[in-house]
């Protein structure tokens, strides 16, 4: 099992009930749930603004209270952000481009795809031989930056380690 960093999208206004929009995004493709080519991740935090593997912030908004910080670690220990640095927030305070790492970083969508290097699974597909969408999956697996800055300014990335 290793560290899957993976960049989720999340409507605008998600800060009001984060936690559960993120757990609702991210269950169609947790381990063990019958869906073998959808299983992969088993446990997941919010995390990138103390390690630098999340986002970088656009100045003036650093103190932005709407930011998202990393969750604390396992033993309750708090993360701080490193300056500059967070785990996410509204695209339109992220420097999205300056932070995307494509050999590191996962995706997913607002429309369900969990987005890796070569492998597009959609959340409510049973294989991908019987997704009727796979052709969005395998476009935004093209150019996953893209998707990213083509979304509103509003909407929400939040950067996410699974362990998987």
């Amino acid at each position: 099992m290793a560290g899957i960093r993976v960049v989720a999208c999340l409507p605008a206004g998600a800060e009001e009930k984060l936690e559960a929009l993120l757990r609702d995004s991210l269950a169609p493709f947790e381990m063990y749930s019958g869906f073998e080519w959808r299983e992969i991740w088993d446990r997941w935090t919010i995390r990138g603004g103390s390690d630098a593997t999340g986002f970088l912030i656009v100045p003036g908004f650093e103190d932005d209270p709407r930011l998202i910080h990393d969750f604390p670690r396992y033993d309750g220990k708090i993360l701080p952000s490193l300056p500059g640095r967070c785990a996410g927030g509204p695209k339109g305070m992220l420097r999205v481009s300056d932070s995307w790492d494509e050999w590191n970083s996962n995706l997913l969508t607002l429309d369900g795809w969990w987005i890796e290097r070569g492998n597009p699974v959609h959340g409510a597909c049973v294989s991908p031989e019987l997704c009727p969408h796979m052709r969005d999956g395998w476009r935004y697996e093209r150019n996953p930056l893209g998707y990213l800055e083509n979304l509103d300014s509003n909407v929400i990335l939040v950067k996410l380690l699974c362990h998987g």
